[in-house]
C-alpha cells in the first residue's frame, strides 16, 4: 500500500531500510569525523579545505539523491522548510546565548556514535528497523543540539583566528562544512520521521 509521503512500490522494505541506514550512516560518520577541526585549520591549506568541502557536499549529495527517489516531492519540500525553521532557531540560540555550551560535545558526539553504530548494525539485523522512529528522534535531538554547539563554536573561532586571514579563510571553510552537515543531517532525521509517519 502506498503512503502520502513514501512510494513503497519502489523499494522493498529491506532495500529501503538498506538505503535510509546507509545515508544515515554516512552522514554520521562524516560528522564524528569532523566534530572537532582545529587539527585541520593548522596543517590543511586553504585549497585543500575547499577541496574537501567538495568531496562532502559531493557524498551528501549522493546521499540525499536516495532520497529523493524513495520519497515523495510534498513531504520532502514540507520537511525541508522544517529544517530551516529548525536549524535557524538553534543557530539563533547558539550565537544569542551567554550560556557555554562546550560541554554538549562529549554528550553529542557520544549521541553521534550511536547513531553511527545502531545504522550499521541495521543494516545487518532488520529487526532493528523497528526502533526507527526513536532513533529518529535522538537523532533530531542531537543535530539540532550540534547546530547551537557549533555556531557557538564557531563565533569563537571567528573571533580568535580573526588576526590572521590564512586561518580565518580555513576557519570559514570548515565552518561552512559543519552547519551544512548539521542541517542536512537534521533533514535527514526529520524525513525518515515525518515519512515514516504518512506511510
Amino acid at each position: 500500500m502506498e503512503g502520502r509521503g513514501l512510494n513503497s512500490e519502489k523499494l522493498s522494505p529491506r532495500q529501503l531500510s538498506a538505503a535510509v541506514m546507509t545515508g544515515g550512516l554516512s552522514a554520521g560518520a562524516a560528522f564524528a569525523g569532523l566534530a572537532d577541526w582545529r587539527w585541520l585549520l593548522l596543517w590543511t591549506a586553504v585549497g585543500t579545505a575547499i577541496g574537501l568541502f567538495v568531496l562532502f557536499s559531493a557524498l551528501f549529495g549522493f546521499t540525499l539523491s536516495i532520497y529523493l527517489y524513495i520519497y515523495e516531492l510534498g513531504i520532502l519540500a514540507f520537511c525541508f522548510l522544517l529544517t530551516a525553521v529548525y536549524f535557524g532557531a538553534l543557530a539563533a540560540y547558539g550565537f544569542l546565548t551567554g550560556r557555554d555550551l562546550s560541554s554538549l560535545r562529549v554528550i553529542l558526539f557520544s549521541s553521534t556514535i550511536f547513531l553511527v553504530i545502531f545504522g550499521l548494525l541495521s543494516m545487518f539485523i532488520p529487526g532493528l528497523v523497528m526502533f526507527d522512529r526513536v532513533i529518529c528522534l535522538v537523532g533530531i535531538a542531537t543535530f539540532l543540539g550540534w547546530t547551537a554547539y557549533d555556531t557557538q563554536k564557531i563565533k569563537v573561532y571567528y573571533n580568535y583566528y580573526s588576526v590572521s586571514p590564512e586561518m580565518l579563510a580555513k576557519a570559514s571553510i570548515f565552518s561552512a562544512l559543519q552547519l551544512y552537515l548539521d542541517f542536512i543531517n537534521l533533514f535527514l532525521y526529520l524525513l525518515r520521521f515525518l515519512g515514516n509517519k504518512r506511510r
